[in-house]
């Protein structure tokens, strides 16, 4: 799966008379021929926006992305237009003014605010459509009312009370995280980096390697309205799961949202009930948001505050996934961190191979769905380093 800067970069670059840096920038010049003083003052300003919508997004990614200097980048965009050239997420990496992960990120904000401009954006649909890269050209029409959809939504949200605690997934941020999705992400999440946002992108890209039937039976079982927790061994994919679920629920126009109790601050009782009221706000009548607990026996005091601030309401659907021996834990009749809240919840038992011995947990229904041995990976989550070299 190639991002559209991955495109953009390799493909149109092979369409110009000139070349930038490494021969990856796209000169533009014989296409968009002496560009007025006034557009060149326009695009400086969509510029400038695209920054600033840079640094807010990435409030909400601030362990993974830096911040590159504001200097720099709009410098280099300038020097860019200066040249007729477009900017290149290769270039900035290799001038060292972001990683290439802030590069992307950061051009796809330039991008959705330079199509805004008229002139801008009739001459590259035009540009995409002489060389048959309609696909691409639909993704930028996209990109402005994705961009509008996002910062309604985070219009909509207290930042402290929600993506400071959790991540949202909206239709829009998995149609991003799909166009995001890089041969070297794939790569990453197969073998080292399972982040939330690189699972993100492959799962929202169809990379993964799924087991439908267990994934078929999560999504009929959200249907229902009743709790639902994926459980396991170490390695049988429960995560993956459980984001493919986000996916697919925010892919059929809902919204869901990932909160990760895993190295984390601790959740008051008082954090978690503006918690809930938010989530209960953002969502409208009539629908519901799925909530994703991932790792809630390394944050159980957070979940105890969760589970004694819980609403009680039909707007939040609960979804969480956790190790056997761990949920056993939370479960502990001494202790339980899932009282009333997860009263009526369902099992989804993910087996490892040759794992016969059933689990169960309280009075909670469960269906349990072996490893595939002939699939050579485990069936939601990631393969073994040989699955990625056979590819």
């Amino acid at each position: 799966m190639f991002t559209i800067w991955t495109v953009l970069g390799s493909g149109l670059a092979g369409l110009n008379t000139a070349a930038g840096f490494a021969g990856s920038l796209l000169t533009i010049r014989d296409h968009f021929k002496n560009p007025s003083q006034e557009l060149l003052s326009t695009l400086r300003k969509k510029s400038d926006e695209a920054y600033a919508q840079y640094c807010s997004y990435r409030e909400y990614r601030r362990d993974e992305l830096g911040l590159p200097d504001r200097e720099a980048i709009l410098g280099y965009w300038e020097r860019c237009l200066r040249r007729n050239v477009f900017p290149c997420a290769d270039d900035m990496a290799a001038l060292q003014i972001a990683s290439r992960e802030e590069a992307e990120a950061i051009l796809l904000f330039l991008m959705g605010q330079w199509m805004t401009v008229p002139e801008f954006s009739a001459w590259m649909h035009d540009i995409l459509h002489q060389h048959r890269l309609d696909e691409i050209s639909k993704a930028l029409t996209d990109l402005p009312k994705l961009r509008e959809e996002a910062a309604a939504i985070r219009d909509q949200l207290n930042d402290r009370d929600i993506c400071g605690i959790a991540a949202l997934i909206s239709p829009g941020s998995v149609h991003e995280a799909k166009c995001l999705c890089s041969p070297a992400a794939v790569k990453n999440f197969f073998t080292v980096d399972n982040s939330f946002h690189t699972m993100l992108q492959v799962i929202s890209a169809g990379e993964d390697v799924p087991r439908r039937e267990a994934e078929e039976a999560v999504l009929r079982q959200l249907e229902t309205g009743a709790p639902l927790i994926i459980t396991g061994n170490g390695g049988q994919g429960k995560t993956s799961l459980m984001m493919r679920a986000a996916v697919q629920w925010a892919s059929s126009g809902r919204l869901a949202v990932w909160l990760s109790l895993s190295g984390r601050e601790f959740i008051t009782e008082a954090a978690a009930d503006r918690f809930f009221a938010g989530l209960t706000r953002l969502t409208p009548a009539g629908r519901r948001i799925l909530l994703c607990i991932d790792n809630p026996f390394e944050g159980r005091d957070s979940l105890t505050s969760l589970g004694a601030r819980w609403p009680y309401g039909e707007k939040i659907q609960l979804l969480m996934a956790e190790r056997e021996n761990r949920l056993t834990l939370l479960a502990d009749p001494d202790q339980d961190r899932l009282l009333h809240w997860f009263d009526g919840a369902s099992l989804v038992v993910l087996q490892g191979v040759n794992q016969t011995r059933p689990y169960s947990l309280k009075d909670y229904p469960s269906l349990r769905f072996p490893e595939n041995p002939e699939s050579g990976a485990p069936f939601c989550g990631k393969a073994p380093r040989t699955w990625w070299k056979k590819a």
